[in-house]
């Protein structure tokens, strides 16, 4: 105990004199402060846009509502007529769904800048180019993405190399490093005390800027006490791995300079080699195919379902949707460009694009499973998904959005087709009784980031188990 007081007491002293290192502190916290505040600036964006989608479709809603009131002239009672249309509807007040960003977006933006968050429904599919945008490694997002997470995943390890390299070499440059061993017996035993110390002081620090973040991140809703925590300790295991590499390095007893090249070394290939081979490597081992031939084939078929006989559609669609068979008149759905005609066209056509459609996002799905297992084993992209999906920010959340989206897409097709198929008209009451959107966003995965927590820590456990190996393996041979 009086060991751990003096080397703590000499570090606090020695952290105090070094300028340099107080500085290096204190600037990780300013880029810190500066990342937070350079993403939040997205998200503000993301809400002022959201804001003017709602404010849009509520001022179109109330335009919609007026067409009913003007009947005195033979303009204003056609208009009216049109706005009890559903095909009108359809036109005039297309839904919208929207995916606001979760508490912690500021924090670590993930895919915000790619992935679509707000789509336009109708009761027709456009079938343009699919919304599926394949995962990126890192080292492909980070320069479009100043977050805090950047700033954890590729600072934090550079602070922790400047902070330890030369460690070892300093003490046996200036001649401390004897005396010190007179009082704690090993060299082992000290520097894993001067590692504690710095562990902790970047630990420290580490806390602090996640709590301004916390603060600084607040927008319409403050994260849950269990969202923080598990931020908290996914950047603390972070930490804790490259203190781990450190003490690995630092076991060699090499000099300051071959011991901060090896360490730099290190956080090329875990930050940006492996993660680029790891995508490299998938790309090559699920090839896509080219978007070109789902357009070219949505085209096609397009033009040949239209240039179908209009019984044949109106059968098609009347087999297909049994709801539907109180209103069918044979003499009136089988003239062209007749309301069974236009939708058995629709109906027909997203048959035939999901059979395309399904097999590409399968294809996508194991490509991007793929990708994240290996990522998976690597701790900087582990990390970078673990903080993506606290902030709702990862692949996983815009996929579900997406999913979210098509199901109330029918539902506004069954509400509309309601009363297009039969040609019926909509009052202003049946404006009220439209289907509202609600995005709920998915669980979070506290199962599954305890398992990868469990792996960061053997991570740890393995590299502490090699370090002390090799400091016993250097005693016997010194």
């Amino acid at each position: 105990m009086m060991l751990l007081k003096t080397i703590f007491l000499f570090e606090w002293q020695q952290l105090l004199r070094q300028r340099w290192m107080l500085v290096s502190l204190l600037l990780f916290m300013l880029i810190s402060l500066l990342s937070i505040r350079s993403s939040n600036r997205t998200i503000e964006s993301r809400f002022i846009q959201a804001d003017s989608i709602r404010e849009e479709y509520h001022r179109d809603y109330v335009t919609a509502l007026q067409r009913f009131s003007d009947t005195l002239t033979d303009k204003g009672k056609a208009t009216a007529k049109n706005a009890g249309l559903a095909v009108m509807v359809n036109y005039w007040l297309p839904q919208n769904a929207v995916k606001l960003p979760a508490p912690l977006a500021a924090l670590s933006l993930g895919l915000t800048d790619i992935q679509p968050w707000y789509q336009q429904i109708r009761y027709t599919k456009s079938f343009e180019e699919a919304n599926d945008i394949p995962v990126s490694n890192p080292v492909m997002l980070f320069a479009g993405n100043f977050d805090l997470a950047f700033v954890i995943i590729y600072l934090l390890p550079l602070l922790v190399l400047v902070y330890c390299y030369n460690l070892y070499a300093s003490e046996k440059e200036t001649g401390t490093l004897t005396m010190l061993m007179i009082h704690a017996g090993s060299i082992h035993r000290i520097i894993t005390l001067k590692l504690l110390f710095r562990l902790l002081v970047l630990a420290t620090l580490l806390l602090t800027v996640n709590a301004l973040g916390f603060i600084l991140a607040y927008k319409q809703s403050f994260p849950s006490f269990i969202t923080m925590l598990l931020w908290c300790s996914a950047t603390l295991l972070y930490l804790l791995f490259w203190i781990t590499v450190a003490y690995v390095v630092l076991a060699f007893r090499f000099s300051g300079t071959r011991t901060g090249l090896y360490l730099v070394s290190c956080w090329m290939l875990v930050l940006i080699i492996l993660p680029s081979l790891i995508n490299t490597y998938v790309q090559k081992k699920h090839p896509l195919p080219m978007k070109d031939e789902i357009a070219a084939y949505r085209r096609h078929q397009g033009e040949e379902i239209w240039n179908t006989p209009a019984r044949v559609l109106s059968d098609s669609f009347n087999r297909y949707n049994p709801q539907y068979a109180a209103s069918i008149n044979p003499a009136r759905d089988t003239l062209p460009l007749s309301t069974r005609y236009i939708a058995g066209y629709y109906d027909l056509l997203e048959k035939r694009m999901d059979r395309v459609l399904t097999p590409f996002q399968e294809k996508i799905k194991q490509r991007n499973l793929h990708f994240e297992t290996l990522s998976n084993r690597n701790p900087s992209s582990l990390v970078q998904q673990w903080l993506n999906s606290l902030a709702g920010t990862q692949l996983t959340a815009y996929q579900d959005f997406s999913r979210q989206s098509d199901i109330y897409q029918q539902k506004w097709k069954t509400f509309l087709y309601g009363f297009h198929i039969p040609e019926k008209h909509l009052t202003p009451a049946d404006y009220k009784n439209f289907p509202v959107f609600q995005y709920h966003a998915p669980a979070l995965p506290v199962h599954r980031l305890i398992v990868q927590a469990g792996y960061l820590l053997c991570l740890v456990l393995l590299l502490t188990g090699a370090g002390v190996y090799i400091f016993i393996h250097k005693n016997r041979t010194s």
